[in-house]
């Protein structure tokens, strides 16, 4: 796969008084070409394609937040995100935050789940799955 467009939004919810930023991330991208016998003109083979696509990005994502809070390091501006949307409940959060507020946030991450294949890059069978050659 190769991602051609990606969009990413941040947002918070609250549970018993905790934040739970909420990582929403879109993307779009090409098929270059498959090693395996499968037909890129079956939807449910895209699909699928989609849905593996899908995993590995939200795997991606969750690997660095735990990287990033491993080395208390605030690099997606959680922070920041909470402060935006909850002014007030950010100054009871504020002082604690670089300590250990952000090693203990949640983080919910959705990748979109129609990400789209714009081209498959191929407009016959594969040449694997033909079984003449």
């Amino acid at each position: 796969m190769q991602t051609i467009r990606a969009k990413s939004k941040l947002d918070v919810k609250w549970k018993h008084g905790r934040p739970i930023i909420l990582i929403n991330i879109e993307t779009e991208g090409n098929i270059n070409g498959v090693n395996v016998s499968v037909d890129l003109r079956d939807p449910q083979v895209i699909q699928k394609i989609e849905s593996l696509w899908e995993k590995q990005i939200e795997q991606e994502v969750i690997k660095t937040v735990k990287r990033a809070k491993k080395d208390k390091s605030d690099i997606f501006r959680f922070g920041r995100t909470i402060y935006e949307h909850s002014p007030k409940k950010w100054k009871e959060l504020k002082g604690d935050w670089n300590v250990k507020g952000f090693t203990e946030v949640d983080v919910d991450v959705n990748v979109n789940a129609n990400a789209f294949i714009r081209r498959t890059g191929l407009r016959n069978q594969p040449f694997l799955s033909n079984p003449n050659r």
